[in-house]
């Protein structure tokens, strides 16, 4: 017998029948009736993508989506400097770092988690010769234990920023 697991408006519900796999069902086969009681429907349900929206950090400027969540991660897509009220971009990188973490957080928040949560970040920075002003601005945001971090210098970024960000945190 084959079960699906449908997400609704973050309600999950069991349905029976032949339902693919696509990005937002999950399928499971049983001969058990489902119950509330049925371990795997709670794994199931711990798998499920969602995808994490918010209008506090600035909308994806191409397809992708600002993060997604499955098995207990949230993985973030890399965040520009861009103040969502304004949609301006600071000049300054301490003020663009910041902006890109404050981004970051709003992204978790959405999603129920927080920046202590950050176990890996990713920093892209058009010019090297800006990581100690990044780093001043960085530890502002985590504490120890810091998360894991790469770091690296690319020759340009969208909009021409000076950073980009993006992190993978727990639930």
């Amino acid at each position: 017998m084959l079960y699906s697991l449908r997400s609704q408006s973050e309600v999950f519900y069991p349905v029976q029948g032949d339902i693919h796999c696509f990005s937002h069902f999950c399928q499971f086969r049983t001969n058990a009736p489902i119950d509330d009681e049925q371990p795997q429907l709670y794994r199931l349900i711990e798998t499920m993508e969602k995808v994490i929206e918010t209008t506090d950090a600035p909308a994806a400027i191409g397809p992708y989506s600002q993060a997604m969540q499955f098995n207990g991660l949230i993985i973030t897509s890399g965040q520009l400097p861009i103040n969502p009220e304004t949609g301006e971009m600071p000049i300054d990188i301490k003020a663009q770092t910041r902006q890109c973490l404050e981004n970051v957080k709003a992204i978790l928040e959405a999603a129920g988690s927080c920046m202590t949560k950050v176990r890996k970040t990713m920093v892209f920075v058009k010019d090297m010769n800006d990581f100690t002003d990044i780093n001043e601005v960085y530890k502002q945001y985590f504490s120890l234990p810091f998360p894991a971090r790469s770091c690296v210098e690319v020759a340009r970024l969208p909009k021409d920023a000076g950073v980009e960000i993006e992190v993978i945190a727990t639930c």
